[in-house]
């Protein structure tokens, strides 16, 4: 049991120093890696596609079987839409209240080449999914969907401030917003209104207004000529397309065999919440919430040939709601194309499907939390295409387009492997020069894969390495209690060891008994007397020695001390014939010499208050034989 007590004691004192010893290996090797994906991803082409839940961006390889490259940690708790200007590298989002009752917005300006916050301006209105134009100068912001007024705000990409602003009707909530590939037009739309309307960017006025359709129009697209609009519509599994240079509705169409489920609110909610218009505008995509599938149509033939549908995919299933989320949580789905067309993204769902099969090839589970998603393309360290949340392609440079094929039923993992923290770089009111200064211009920048904190620069490598410090400084604070008590337990040891062994001692103060009465019998007594001689401590034996009295004259010419100096000097004690012998023979004999005191040394000293004070008690100070004080007469 001792044997296994020690090994117990070392194993807690050792086992924070062996736990360090053991991760260290797992930090290098993880800081080693992040470098070679540093060395691997400043060169080539790369295409990843972006996710935005509430709070994170979270970036995936799409060459690579949508691989997890990085999650970042964004300040957003209600992102209501998002848009990318691969010219300037700058990503922005609408986060926040989307009007009236839920409160006002604010614009996050995001440099996603250096990864840091370049502005987060405050508006006092509500925002929504908004629109940039081409040469990601301008920003046109719906004012939110709980709004009623009916107006889209003018943005200056370059501070943040409000410039302008369009109003379509007064009553109109204002939510979704798309930009003709020239972009000369914006396209809105309200969630309680049936018209889509298109303004003149130039002058900031309606120029055309489509309609009707026959419900509250929702999420809808734009053709790359400009010509035709595709928009879902509130109770109808599927579309309605709008003729944007007659202002005419030429069809609504819906999916054969697929109807609403009873008790769905086919008013206030849209079943098909996502639609997607292929690059080649060929074949149009829309998501069928309360089946679970995503239905495919040919509209290859519009505007003379009404769209036909050619096939429905099972999905992942749309339900529940977004989180963290505080504003419209419930999960409606949406839809978005990868810029080659091979992949059709489902938001709300987390599938991914190949458009060449008809099949989900992957889910990400990120995915299956946001609305909020988009690609872009790097080439050597620079973004150089992109999508906005309603297929509008941009295209800066030439990207090859992506290669690899994910393996159907391998689901890569979407937890991050990567965490970084933004930090503000500058506010809304200083950034007119710096937008520019942090264009790309080199190819030596890195891209999101290369967004590594470095050691020490205090960014966060992951929640295994915060798990590791916190298991450590557990161990060690759970540690410090039995070091405590181990070095406890063995002070207390050592001064036991160090300890002189027990002897006896005589208890050199003895009351003397009344005349004529017996010695009473000694008791044991652990009081220790420094007696002067040698410093030895003694304990008093059960031997009995007879008191010696003075007598009731207290002869000073009698006593142990003077019988000692008459021994020493051969002179013949007084024995006063007035007393008798008590205690077993022995002669009374009077003490003649006072207390010898005791020094601080260690000889004999008492005071002589002490020494009367045992004198009217009756006792009598033995000297141990052995040592004689050298003052003694």
């Amino acid at each position: 049991m001792g044997i296994l007590h020690t090994a117990l004691k070392r194993w807690l004192l050792l086992s924070p120093l062996l736990f360090l010893l053991a991760v260290t290996p797992v930090l290098l090797l993880r800081h080693h890696n992040d470098a070679q994906a540093l060395r691997n991803a400043v060169t080539g082409n790369h295409h990843y596609f972006y996710d935005f839940p509430n709070g994170s961006m979270n970036v995936y390889d799409i060459d690579n079987n949508f691989a997890p490259v990085q999650s970042v940690a964004l300040p957003t708790t209600n992102v209501r839409g998002v848009v990318f200007d691969p010219h300037s590298g700058m990503l922005y989002l609408s986060n926040g209240g989307n009007g009236g009752a839920n409160g006002t917005g604010q614009l996050i300006k995001y440099n996603l080449v250096t990864q840091t916050i370049v502005y987060r301006q405050n508006y006092n209105f509500g925002v929504d999914s908004m629109a940039i134009t081409p040469d990601g100068r301008t920003i046109y912001m719906p004012d939110g969907s709980a709004a009623s007024d009916g107006t889209w705000h003018i943005i200056n990409t370059a501070t943040g401030q409000v410039t302008g602003a369009i109003l379509t009707a007064s009553g109109v909530a204002p939510h979704d917003t798309d930009m003709s590939a020239s972009g000369q037009y914006v396209y809105m739309e309200g969630v309680n209104s049936n018209v889509l309307w298109v303004a003149s960017t130039a002058s900031g006025q309606i120029v055309r207004k489509v309609q009707p359709f026959t419900h509250a129009i929702r999420p809808f697209v734009v053709n790359q000529s400009g010509t035709l609009a595709y928009a879902t519509e509130n109770g109808l599994i599927g579309f309605g397309v709008g003729n944007l240079q007659t202002g005419q509705v030429l069809y609504n169409v819906s999916a054969p065999g697929f109807k609403l489920p009873p008790g769905f609110d086919s008013q206030y909610v849209t079943p098909s919440h996502g639609i997607s218009l292929s690059p080649d505008g060929r074949t149009v995509y829309v998501v069928d919430m309360p089946n679970s599938y995503v239905h495919v149509f040919n509209v290859s033939g519009l505007p003379t040939i009404a769209p036909t549908m050619t096939a429905s995919i099972p999905i992942a299933p749309i339900s529940g709601t977004e989180s963290p989320c505080s504003i419209d949580c419930t999960k409606e789905g949406w839809l978005e194309q990868s810029l080659d067309g091979r992949y059709l993204f489902v938001g709300n769902s987390g599938s991914i499907i190949d458009t060449t099969t008809n099949k989900v090839v992957t889910n990400l589970a990120t995915l299956s939390d946001t609305r909020m998603f988009l690609e872009v393309d790097w080439v050597n360290g620079v973004p150089v295409n992109s999508e906005d949340r309603t297929d509008f392609y941009w295209n800066s440079g030439s990207v090859a387009a992506p290669t690899a094929t994910p393996t159907a039923g391998k689901t890569p993992t979407a937890t991050p492997t990567k965490k970084v923290t933004p930090t503000a770089t500058a506010t809304a009111g200083s950034l007119g020069a710096q937008s520019q200064a942090l264009t790309p211009t080199s190819s030596a920048q890195p891209t999101p894969a290369v967004q590594t904190p470095a050691p020490g620069s205090g960014q966060s490598d992951g929640k295994l390495t915060v798990a590791l410090i916190a298991g450590a400084i557990f161990i060690l604070l759970a540690a410090i209690p039995v070091v405590l008590l181990w070095r406890r337990r063995a002070r207390k040891r050592a001064a036991q060891a160090a300890a002189p062994p027990a002897v006896p001692t005589l208890n050199v103060f003895t009351p003397a008994p009344s005349p004529g009465a017996s010695p009473p019998a000694p008791l044991p007594s652990s009081r220790t007397q420094d007696t002067g001689h040698e410093s030895r401590v003694v304990q008093q034996p059960s031997l009995s020695l007879p008191a010696v009295q003075s007598g009731a004259t207290g002869n000073q010419g009698t006593g142990l001390l003077s019988a000692v100096r008459m021994h020493r000097t051969g002179e013949m004690p007084q024995v006063s014939t007035s007393y008798g012998v008590s205690g077993g023979g022995m002669p009374t004999i009077l003490p003649t010499v006072p207390p010898v005191p005791m020094s601080h040394d260690g000889g004999l000293h008492q005071s002589s208050q002490s020494a009367s004070v045992r004198q009217k008690a009756g006792y009598r100070q033995f000297m141990l034989p052995g040592k004689i004080p050298a003052d003694a007469p």
